[in-house]
């Protein structure tokens, strides 16, 4: 029996489900920690807990890959089993509002403060930084995102159009998956670089398939998603033994670049469902929400925060030099970051997605809330019917 109850975040766009958010959590300190915490500090406390982003946080990327096909996978079968097709068009609008306003505004602040080539931003500009490997590096993976949308919105309204099946659904997400495994394979025995394995989209859109494949199962296989997502103890199990691989294989491996991916996508999908409807996430909801408001802010934080970390780490030197010479240092940097994001968040991403819903209105739910009474919040606001599934 899966517990109805579960935990939310408030904030001005709505409540927002405590479990997804500390996936977000969870997945931006690995990204921001691989990037920021390369040298242990010295603080027995901080290098433990660094440990995991310092050996792969490079996979909090994945982690962010797997809740992204889930979500905008559920979104779509859900508008498809309510209307019967797929407005592409208003979901590639609606995704526009939420992603490009920051990015763009990102971009634009990029272009004034930096002396480079004025032709190195044009793959920013049209989302093609991974092939063309543009700086800042890090931006690849919102190119494989964009990418993923685009392929979404061209291939599945024909799709539906045609009476795509739910089996036949699966079947071609696996296919494509196996596929993409043996392009790494093949890349690897071809020697291609392991940044472009890393990095381009025809190697790494597996991991976006693998949320999608499970939002197959939780929209048209409902019986059977609400069952699994009961075994908390196997996905512990597939949890652990995802992270175990990654710390003992480096992803520039042999193993690392062509299994080490996807197990990293396993081991994400595994993370998602160990906290998903969890009754654990209810019980520890105080202790957890830290990490999920890091999760509303996340989109924001991963964008700017090798940039932001650069200008603190300015600042600090200038003022309190001595800041570097001790675990303070990574508190001041991660504070840095978060305050960027925070600000970023507020002033331009709430305003664009409120601009949004007034003029795209959201779908309502498929699938009804769980009733009002059982839905327990960190705030007193009312639950928001579309805080996730049209995100």
């Amino acid at each position: 029996m899966l517990g109805a109850a579960r935990a939310h975040l408030s904030s001005p766009l709505g409540a927002r489900e405590l479990d997804l958010d500390v996936v977000r959590g969870v997945a931006i300190l690995l990204a921001i920690g691989w990037h920021l915490a390369g040298k242990p500090t010295g603080n027995l406390v901080s290098d433990v807990l660094l440990f995991p982003a310092r050996t792969f946080g490079w996979a909090g990327v994945d982690l962010f890959f797997v809740l992204s096909g889930f979500l905008v996978g559920r979104l779509v079968f859900r508008e498809q089993v309510r209307t019967g097709a797929f407005d592409a068009g208003r979901f590639l609008l609606r995704r526009a509002f939420k992603l490009w306003p920051v990015y763009y505004l990102f971009i634009a602040f990029l272009m004034v403060t930096n002396s480079w080539d004025p032709w190195q931003f044009l793959p920013l500009t049209v989302h093609v930084q991974n092939y063309t490997q543009t700086r800042p590096p890090h931006l690849w993976s919102l190119a494989v995102e964009e990418h993923f949308y685009l392929a979404a919105a061209l291939l599945l309204p024909l799709a539906f159009r045609r009476g795509l099946r739910p089996q036949t659904l699966v079947r071609g997400i696996f296919g494509i998956m196996v596929a993409t495994l043996i392009g790494r394979v093949i890349a690897v025995q071809l020697d291609t670089k392991p940044v472009l394995i890393q990095q381009l989209t025809h190697f790494r859109v597996d991991a976006l398939l693998a949320g999608v494949l499970l939002a197959v199962v939780s929209v048209y296989y409902t019986d059977l998603f609400d069952r699994f997502v009961t075994w908390k103890w196997l996905w512990l199990g597939g949890t652990m033994l995802g992270f175990t691989w990654l710390w003992v294989f480096h992803k520039n491996s042999q193993a690392g670049m062509t299994f080490g991916y996807s197990v990293a996508y396993l081991g994400s999908a595994s993370f998602m469902l160990l906290l998903y409807r969890a009754r654990w996430v209810v019980r520890f909801r105080v202790v957890l929400r830290p990490v999920g408001m890091l999760g509303i802010y996340s989109y924001a934080i991963y964008l700017t925060h090798v940039s932001a970390a650069g200008y603190v780490n300015r600042a600090v030197v200038a003022v309190a030099p001595w800041i570097n010479e001790n675990p303070l240092r990574l508190a001041v940097l991660y504070a840095g970051v978060v305050a960027v994001a925070v600000v970023l968040t507020r002033a331009v991403e709430w305003p664009a997605l409120k601009l949004r819903d007034r003029l795209i209105p959201p779908h309502a739910r498929a699938v009804p809330s769980a009733p009002r009474a059982k839905a327990l919040r960190l705030h007193g606001s009312p639950t928001h019917p579309h805080s996730v599934v049209d995100p």
